[in-house]
């Protein structure tokens, strides 16, 4: 599939974006390649293409692999279809130029440095459908100053949040039952409120 500075490679039989030319700076993906529809961006399929700015990904999208965007440090523009019910590992790990994230409501989790190491986040909505956020999931998100936990999730697991520095503002699912190690470390929050149903909270020492 041409694209502007190079190409994308589509497997058509499992509907999957596999590949992409590192001087690729812009991915108009369609919602059909040569009749075979676009389910999948596959793992590592953008890995590391530091000319990447802009993605447009396709409604019928159901998956983004593990590892997809990571360290496409450029790229500022990118809408996750409300069809992704799977994000993996690590999927936009380093994109230190994303600014906005907005999560399709049907994840049902947001795994390990999914977002780590953004430092140009500032608004990220969360899926409403989501119960647990895996370790490190947003370490080091340096611009986020806000963040809504569905009420939904049930535990926030260690080092979520570690190293948000100018995170000062989080509202708690209702729901929240543990909170783990170091999951705010760092953060310079003014004030939390604590659900009526956590059960554990993990401390660091």
């Amino acid at each position: 599939l041409p694209a502007e500075g190079g190409n994308i490679y589509f497997n058509k039989e499992t509907g999957t974006i596999t590949g992409c030319d590192k001087n690729v700076t812009e991915a108009l993906i369609p919602k059909e390649i040569d009749g075979a529809a676009v389910t999948h961006i596959g793992y590592k399929a953008f890995y590391g293409c530091e000319q990447l700015v802009k993605v447009q990904l396709p409604d019928g999208l159901t998956a983004i692999g593990a590892l997809a965007f990571r360290e496409c440090k450029n790229l500022t523009d990118i809408e996750i279809p409300n069809t992704v019910t799977e994000l993996g590992k690590q999927a936009f790990h380093q994109c230190s130029s994303l600014s906005v994230i907005r999560l399709p409501d049907a994840i049902p989790r947001i795994l390990e440095h999914t977002f780590s190491y953004c430092k140009n986040l500032k608004q990220v909505k969360l899926p409403a459908q989501a119960d647990v956020i895996e370790k490190y999931a947003f370490r080091s998100c340096e611009s986020l100053t806000s963040i809504r936990i569905p009420d939904r999730v049930t535990e926030i697991k260690g080092n979520v949040f570690e190293d948000c520095y100018n995170l000062k503002q989080v509202t708690l699912s209702k729901n929240l039952q543990k909170i783990g190690i170091y999951a705010f470390g760092s953060c310079n929050l003014t004030s939390i409120e604590l659900p009526d149903h956590i059960t554990s909270i993990k401390l660091g020492t």
